[in-house]
């Protein structure tokens, strides 16, 4: 079974790798990286869109108007924490899309830890979208 990104969007900005992303409501298929509150669908990518060396490369998964593929719920990933995660937390946005924990009655969630790290660690995580009830 593969694990590539099941998710095929396009950015409606600049979207770094390993960040949780949006819908964006502007566009069919378009997303942004997920912000405090947002409605999570997936974590983008974990390469750069644009490889090192290319004319018009950059450090983002993809830029405005560029394709991006994120992973959809269920899959296995690496996402960037945002501060201090302890493995089997469920993780919500910052507000640069990193995932955090803290989750909250009627929070947002995007996935669970599979293991822990700290702010700007990539961490291995299950995409796992919802909102807390309590």
């Amino acid at each position: 079974m593969s694990n590539a990104p099941s998710l095929n969007l396009v950015a409606n900005g600049n979207v770094r790798t390993a960040r949780f992303v949006k819908l964006d409501a502007t566009q069919d298929y378009a997303c942004l990286e997920a912000g405090v509150g947002a409605v999570i669908v997936g974590v983008s990518q974990l390469a750069v869109g644009t490889p090192p060396g290319v004319s018009g490369s950059t450090a983002y998964a993809a830029t405005a108007g560029k394709p991006l593929s994120a992973y959809g719920n269920g899959q296995l990933c690496y996402v960037t924490a945002g501060g201090v995660v302890t493995r089997g937390d469920l993780l919500k946005a910052d507000a640069d899309g990193k995932a955090i924990s803290g989750v909250g009655a009627n929070d947002y969630y995007g996935a669970i830890a599979l293991e822990s790290g700290v702010d700007t660690a990539l961490i291995r995580c299950q995409v796992m979208l919802g909102q807390k009830t309590n």
